[in-house]
Formats: C-alpha cells, sequence, structure tokens
C-alpha cells in the first residue's frame, strides 16, 4: 500500500515535470516596412510580413510577438465616431501537407504600443478567442481613443498564454498586423531620428555662437 502511494506519487512528479517542460516561450520579433502594406483604405492597413523561421506553439506555451517598424516609420491613428481595431497575429505555416485550422483560447493578454505619442482614454482591451482560420494572435477592438485625438507608435507588442488549441500544436511562420479606426483615419508617417535632433540642435548651436561672435550692429 505504501509502496503503491509512493509510486502513484513518484509518476504524478514525473508527469508534471515533463508538462511542465513541454511549455514554453514562443517569441515572433518582425521588423516590418510600412511603405510595403498588404491592404490600405483611409481607416486601415494591414502588413504581412516575410516568411520566417517556423515556431511550434501548443498548448501551455507563452507568445510573445513584438513587431518594430522600420527607423523613422510610425503609424498614426486618428479616432473617429467608431471604434479602433489592433490586430497582431501570425500564420499557419502554409507549406505542411495538412494545415489546421487554429481555433485557439488565450489568457494572461497583455499589449505595448512602443514609441507611444499621445495618450488612451481607455486601455486597449483584447479578445480571447479566434476560431476558423490558421493563424494565433491578438485581437483588440474598442473606442480607445478620445473621437477627433491621434496617436502614434513605431511598434507593437503583445504577449498572452495559450490555454487551448485545436490538435494540441501547430507551426506558424508568417507575422501580420492589422490596424484600423473606423470612422476615422490610419496613416504612416516619418519620424525623425535621434540622429536628426542631435544635428538639428547642433546646428542651433552653431548660429548662437556665431551671433554672440558677430552681434547685430547697433
Amino acid at each position: 500500500m505504501k509502496q503503491n502511494m509512493m509510486f502513484a506519487l513518484l509518476a504524478s512528479c514525473c508527469a508534471f515535470g515533463v508538462s511542465s517542460a513541454q511549455a514554453d516561450t514562443i517569441s515572433f520579433n518582425y521588423n516590418f516596412d510600412l511603405t510595403q502594406p498588404s491592404y490600405q483604405e483611409a481607416d486601415l492597413i494591414s502588413f504581412d510580413g516575410a516568411r520566417i523561421e517556423s515556431q511550434r506553439v501548443q498548448v501551455g506555451d507563452v507568445v510573445e510577438m513584438t513587431y518594430t517598424f522600420k527607423p523613422g516609420q510610425a503609424i498614426n491613428l486618428r479616432a473617429g465616431n467608431s471604434e479602433q481595431i489592433l490586430w497582431l497575429g501570425a500564420e499557419q505555416d502554409a507549406s505542411r501537407s495538412k494545415p489546421n485550422t487554429s481555433n485557439f483560447t488565450i489568457a494572461n493578454l497583455s499589449f505595448d504600443l512602443l514609441g507611444l505619442r499621445g495618450n488612451f482614454q481607455s486601455p486597449p482591451a483584447g479578445a480571447i478567442h479566434a476560431s476558423g482560420s490558421s493563424h494565433i494572435g491578438s485581437y483588440f477592438s474598442g473606442n480607445f481613443i478620445t473621437p477627433g485625438q491621434s496617436v502614434s507608435f513605431t511598434g507593437l507588442r503583445a504577449r498572452f498564454s495559450v490555454q487551448e488549441l485545436q490538435d494540441n500544436a501547430h507551426y506558424y511562420n508568417a507575422p501580420f498586423f492589422l490596424l484600423a479606426s473606423l470612422g476615422g483615419s490610419v496613416s504612416v508617417q516619418a519620424v525623425p531620428e535621434a540622429h536628426t535632433y542631435a544635428m538639428l540642435l547642433g546646428g542651433f548651436a552653431v548660429l548662437a555662437l556665431l551671433r554672440r561672435r558677430y552681434p547685430k550692429p547697433a
């Protein structure tokens, strides 16, 4: 009896160890060129990244998606009279012989905009379930920005844990994101880089020095 209990306890500990070992943190990092959208309208823009090395995602994994833009690029979201949508995801590897659909549920969802300028009237609230297509990711929809106001940013980041995943495991290798501001506008804008600011400040310093050395005649 005692031996059986010890064996059962050992087996459960081993099973827990195997389960824990299987869980992992999966990172999707991609740098997008905003001059090449895959689809664009006045209030919507989407980007599909080039294929990256396939990542195996399974139940229990933590997924991190960090999508940045080329230097000097930013997205500007101007709120209209309706909701804003921010969608980060990764497509399933289409080269596999039998790609699976990816009905999934996620939890512990967090979201961040990199290089944010401007303010949200409420933090983005994300959906925790998607179905019917070969992707995994996070989807945020709501009235996050005050109507008539704008925000700009130079990247997006989402993090979540996978609770359920159809067929238990999938491979993904094509990052994407979609942004919309229904009734408003979504546009790409140039952001001066650090060296541009440095050159500008340097120019002002030179002008100040010249004025000191050569004051205007009375």
